[in-house]
């Protein structure tokens, strides 16, 4: 009896281990089939909304990801954790998702490549649901302020994140902030002289960080095809933001 506890115990740590070497395997396997980053190809991580994440709007293959990891096209690898109907609150959730996934082990810090870059897009469903929806005056910037003062913190977070979680080589690395282009639709033309603000203080805010570079839709939004269910990025929109980051991406790496 005592011999065959003995046998049945090792039996059962025999499982336990192989269990446990089987589902790292699988583990790594996943990993690798996933993101597999070859020396030299170009890296983004996506946080944010619908500029982002397109995907409720159009076919997945025209989505601002699927353009930019097209190889035919710009070939990156593309970690996308933006989420439709997102507002600031949702960005640092994200950003923790970025840690929490499976694609590392827990003991490892978070790895971004060299030429890695993270891209943000906020603000526009904040500043959509405290003006048009509620129907607020758009001449009372208070609003306007407390969502640009949430902002700012959401992206102080995001640093102080990044110098704790991901690896030491990385920390320094570059932010692509996404700014507001102008809705074709008429019905949103009262606040164009909110987008132009919101613009303008996030160009400032990158000028003034070496680490940050503003990314202008407003330049490249100027069509009626440019989107869809009118403020949403159509198709033909993804191209102009898959083009616009990609210009972005070139410019930071290159003067590195």
């Amino acid at each position: 009896m005592y011999i065959l506890c003995i046998l049945s115990f090792f039996i059962v740590i025999g499982l336990l281990v192989y269990i446990e070497l089987y589902m790292k395997n699988i583990y790594n396997e996943s990993f690798k089939n996933k993101k597999i980053l070859k020396s030299g190809q170009k890296h983004v991580v996506f946080f944010g909304d619908s500029i982002l994440e397109n995907s409720n709007y159009v076919d997945y293959d025209k989505t601002v990801e699927s353009v930019l990891t097209n190889p035919k096209k710009y070939g990156y690898v593309v970690e996308n954790f933006a989420e439709d109907d997102a507002i600031i609150n949702d960005i640092n959730e994200q950003f923790n998702d970025f840690f929490r996934t499976n694609r590392i082990p827990l003991s490892k810090k978070r790895k971004i490549r060299d030429n890695g870059m993270i891209i943000i897009s906020a603000g526009g469903n904040d500043l959509l649901n405290k003006y048009h929806n509620s129907k607020n005056n758009v001449k009372d910037m208070s609003y306007f302020d407390n969502i640009w003062n949430k902002y700012k913190e959401m992206i102080k977070k995001i640093e102080k994140n990044i110098k704790t979680n991901v690896d030491g080589k990385y920390k320094n690395i570059n932010f692509g902030l996404v700014g507001l282009y102008f809705p074709f639709d008429k019905k949103y033309k009262n606040y164009d002289k909110l987008v132009e603000k919101w613009n303008k203080n996030l160009k400032n805010l990158s000028s003034k960080n070496k680490n940050m570079e503003y990314i202008d839709l407003s330049i490249v939004f100027n069509n009626k095809k440019h989107f869809v269910d009118d403020i949403e990025p159509s198709s033909k929109g993804s191209e102009l933001i898959a083009k616009q980051i990609n210009v972005t991406h070139k410019k930071v790496i290159n003067s590195n």
